[in-house]
């Protein structure tokens, strides 16, 4: 589980510093705090040759410092290159023969090469000697071990030993969640956090957890509270902040979903990510004018998303700004040419600007990326009875039903038959659609209001009205 806090912007300002001294070769004012900092930014963010990099430089100036071997050793067991892993720790063991850390990365290493058991034996003798700390990440070592193992019962048993000695824990809570994630054990993972937040109910992770799990549960409302303890607890948790507004989103709570979005951004700035959320929040909630503004500045910093400008090109399509419209619809296509909506959209455009052939290929293209969407055939079909090609429109139909079917086909279908003097299919295709999707029923008068006259269309459609009225009651 990806684990994002908000850091110190000193750390930003070291890295920042170093990176740009590192290019001319001036690295004279790290000194051993420094150090430890940028290896620690580094790790957080998964860039382990660059946190390689500094240890080595720490190494030619601390050469016999067993902790540089030792986070050495480390880095190098992240990066999957063992030997070398194994020639670190060896240097450290030379200096420190009784260092607790250089056994529990051998065990680790043991497991990687396959002899988990063996990982295991080496850390047995350890127990009895070791202080309470230590004993606590050699339970942690052995939850490793148990994890690569595949024992998720074994697992769980460790980390529950270390947590309810500190259920802050956060190595083991992440591990904890990430077993019970992979085995899909949630109801296990809602009874092991809500005993933890007994014991400390400002643990900000295990409030997170417990809110992951209830969404696994589909128990979606309990999810979102409790996710949002995790950044009432810790205001620098940016994963709370994003998972539990994901979560909102998906719930359509857009109002909620971008309150927090705007938290967020308060407390940790803006991209173009959280530009983009925002504004589909925003077109969701109707606000088109302050989504385009959010879309507009995420544009600006990322040019290369295909879904900033098709969002942009939807807000210029609400404005009544079709050729922006098709613009921004034409620049999302030549990023990722493979997604059915985005011709779709634009074959909408065109018809707005009466470019009636462009239409047509794009409604036809986006038939072709995807020939069972429903709706994509209703869109062609409609705009060709719009345009009274009904024996066109009856052909594409024809051709559509072979993979795609719905209720707002049939209604297409039936009007065509109407149209061409084809009563007695027309009524047959009415029936099949009423039964099929009663509800969509009024489209059949929104594309022909001329068949409102139409006694056995209207009577039909009564029938079939009181029927419903009847089911439902």
């Amino acid at each position: 589980m990806e684990q994002r806090t908000k850091q110190d912007s000193t750390i930003f300002d070291l890295v920042s510093q170093f990176e740009s001294l590192s290019e001319i070769g001036n690295l004279d004012h790290l000194n051993e705090k420094t150090i430890y900092q940028l290896v620690f930014h580094y790790e957080r963010e998964s860039m382990y040759e660059q946190a390689l990099d500094i240890v080595e430089i720490a190494l030619s100036r601390y050469e016999y410092r067993s902790e540089f071997y030792i986070i050495k050793a480390r880095i190098l067991l992240e990066l999957g290159i063992l030997d070398l892993c194994v020639k670190s720790l060896d240097h450290a063991q030379s200096i420190a023969p009784y260092e607790t850390e250089v056994t529990l990365l051998r065990a680790k290493v043991l497991c990687q090469l396959g002899s988990c058991e063996d990982g295991l034996a080496i850390l047995e003798p350890l127990k009895d000697v070791v202080s309470n700390d230590d004993l606590m990440k050699i339970f942690l070592t052995e939850a490793y071990i148990y994890d690569m193992m595949d024992d998720c019962t074994t697992v769980v048993e460790k980390l529950r030993i270390v947590l309810y000695n500190d259920p802050l824990q956060d190595e083991a809570l992440s591990m904890l969640w990430n077993a019970l994630d992979m085995f899909r054990a949630y109801d296990t993972s809602i009874q092991i956090t809500e005993e933890l937040l007994d014991l400390n109910p400002y643990n900000y992770m295990a409030w997170y957890i417990l809110g992951q799990s209830y969404a696994a549960n589909s128990e979606y409302e309990k999810a979102v509270a409790a996710m949002e303890y995790s950044f009432i607890i810790n205001s620098g948790y940016e994963t709370g902040y994003l998972e539990c507004a994901d979560l909102c989103m998906n719930m359509c709570r857009y109002a909620e979903a971008l309150s927090i979005f705007k938290e967020y951004v308060h407390q940790f700035g803006t991209n173009s990510d959280i530009l983009l959320s925002m504004a589909q929040c925003q077109v969701k909630l109707g606000d088109h004018t302050s989504a385009k503004l959010n879309l507009l500045k995420a544009v600006k910093r990322e040019k290369s998303n295909d879904v900033i400008y098709f969002l942009l090109g939807e807000c210029y399509s609400k404005d009544g700004n079709w050729y922006k419209a098709i613009a921004t619809y034409h620049k999302a296509i030549d990023i990722d040419d493979t997604i059915e909506d985005y011709y779709l959209a634009l074959a909408k455009a065109f018809v707005e600007v009466e470019d009636y052939n462009k239409a047509t290929i794009n409604f036809q293209i986006a038939t072709d990326i995807d020939p069972c969407n429903n709706i994509i055939w209703s869109e062609y079909v409609t705009f060709l009875i719009k345009l009274g090609l009904y024996e066109e429109s009856d052909r594409l139909l024809e051709e559509a039903f072979n993979c795609a079917f719905g209720g707002d086909m049939l209604y297409c279908h039936a009007i065509t038959s109407f149209f061409l003097r084809n009563k007695k299919k027309g009524l047959r295709l009415l029936e099949e659609a009423l039964l099929e999707d009663f509800g969509n029923h009024k489209l059949i008068f929104k594309l022909a209001p001329e068949l409102e006259v139409e006694r056995d269309i209207v009577a039909m459609i009564r029938y079939f009205k009181g029927e419903a009225t009847f089911q439902e009651v």
